[in-house]
């Protein structure tokens, strides 16, 4: 059983939503949950969650490790290392729910490879930005450019931070060409940097070109 300890006010944890909701698809054999640490006292006292996002894994219902804070390599590593496999039942999503619950069973596969994670990251959003920090807490001004770029324009967007995990940070330069960060993605497709969207903003064309490519790209 994986246990997330989260609140709607964090950003980081807004961020790990999307690592655990994709762990939780490749590791089916496991029972995934989600539990609002403000709203269950007796739950987060009983693990000593002092810190939101704060993950628990647990077999036979002892603790056999735990993650705390926005580490989603070292979440990564603890799962892969503790839920060897995966079934290819029914996918089954994060759930809010209680530590009894059962889970599935069925044939293992292999997880997802680090390609395949980065991908489905790109596209979690119509828009996502791969940034250093996150938007209320940028950790470069080229980052922070570009969050002030698309809130101007009133774009709803999604961001991951790639200070927070190592493999994200270098397997997305690969896949994409494009050495440096920020990157901002629209249904997957790299639209380009921080010059790219200051020279379309600059020239009024950002907005359009956002909506241009979520229209060919479907």
């Amino acid at each position: 059983v994986a246990v997330y300890f989260w609140a709607p006010w964090s950003h980081p944890c807004q961020q790990l939503d999307l690592v655990f909701a994709e762990l939780a698809k490749e590791y089916q054999d496991a029972k995934f949950l989600r539990v609002q640490a403000e709203e269950v006292s007796e739950v987060t006292d009983r693990f000593e969650v002092s810190v939101v996002p704060y993950f628990v894994l647990l077999k036979d219902g002892e603790v056999v490790d735990k993650v705390e804070g926005a580490d989603a390599a070292t979440l990564t590593q603890a799962v892969q290392q503790h839920f060897s496999q995966a079934s290819t039942s029914k996918p089954q999503a994060a759930t809010s729910g209680h530590l009894s619950s059962t889970p599935a069973r069925g044939s293992a596969t292999a997880p997802a490879s680090p390609e395949e994670r980065i991908t489905k990251l790109m596209t979690a959003q119509s828009v996502m930005l791969f940034m250093k920090g996150s938007p209320d807490v940028p950790r470069c001004g080229f980052s922070r450019k570009v969050v002030d770029a698309l809130r101007s324009e009133g774009e709803e967007f999604g961001s991951f931070d790639i200070l927070s995990d190592e493999i994200v940070r270098q397997g997305i330069k690969k896949i994409s060409d494009w050495p440096t960060f920020p990157q901002l993605y629209v249904r997957g497709e790299l639209l380009g940097g921080c010059d790219i969207v200051m020279e379309l903003k600059q020239a009024g064309e950002l907005r359009d070109t956002i909506e241009e490519m979520k229209a060919r790209l479907g």
